[in-house]
């Protein structure tokens, strides 16, 4: 249902309540990017006052883009094509160097051993993020935000499970891991000191084989069902 490498268009890969959820395909990266990237200036530049130039988007868009071959990029939009969430899972290798290697030291491939799991059953998840706040100024409930990054985990646990997703990585900090816990029942475990990356950030572990069997996510990993 999720074909990787990532295809050349976007995917719809759901449609209810008046939201799409795409599979975003090589065409539509840069245009995912840039929803991230300014919703990430908006939040976190107002709550800690992150204020990042034209080069740190040119990074963050490079580094999207050399996951096309191994990662998933789920979007949800509106009706005249405004995407108002996403999030991104991409597959651990050896080559790979992102924030978790460059910025936090933290070696994949050394926390799948400790965890013992195959290396490449790591995923480097990021670019979570709903705009709540537009949805409201466009009359819908404070609650659809929840509702439509449930969806994306959902659509994104379910990807990365039959590629035998074990451990999840994302850069984090304290309110994402609160919301996380409480709106989508994920527990994460912080990894490391908090850094100074986009905005004060840390390195949080989420072990997705408990989480496949969560009501809302019933993830199929190999033969299995995981309830």
């Amino acid at each position: 249902m999720y074909p990787l490498p990532t295809p050349p268009a976007n995917r719809v890969i759901e449609a209810r309540q008046g939201v799409e959820y795409l599979q975003i395909g090589k065409d539509s990266i840069e245009s995912f990017t840039n929803f991230v990237f300014n919703h990430f200036v908006k939040r976190i530049g107002k709550r800690q006052q992150w204020r990042p130039s034209e080069a740190d988007y040119r990074t963050m868009l490079s580094e999207e883009q050399s996951l096309a071959t191994t990662g998933f990029f789920i979007a949800a939009r509106i009706p005249g094509g405004r995407i108002v969430g996403a999030m991104r899972a991409a597959q651990w290798s050896p080559d790979m160097r992102l924030a978790t290697e460059k910025i936090f030291h933290i070696d994949p491939a050394v926390i799948a051993h400790q965890r013992g799991v195959p290396a490449e059953s790591v995923w480097h998840v990021s670019q979570m993020c709903v705009d709540t706040e537009f949805l409201v100024a466009q009359n819908y409930s404070w609650r659809v935000g929840i509702e439509i990054m449930r969806t994306i985990v959902k659509h994104l646990f379910r990807a990365v499970a039959p590629h035998n997703g074990r451990i999840a990585l994302l850069e984090s900090d304290d309110q994402i891991n609160a919301y996380l816990n409480r709106f989508l029942q994920i527990e994460t475990t912080p990894l490391g000191s908090t850094r100074d990356y986009i905005g004060q950030t840390q390195v949080a572990i989420i072990d997705l084989d408990i989480h496949y069997g969560l009501p809302y996510i019933q993830a199929k990993i190999g033969s299995r069902i995981l309830r």
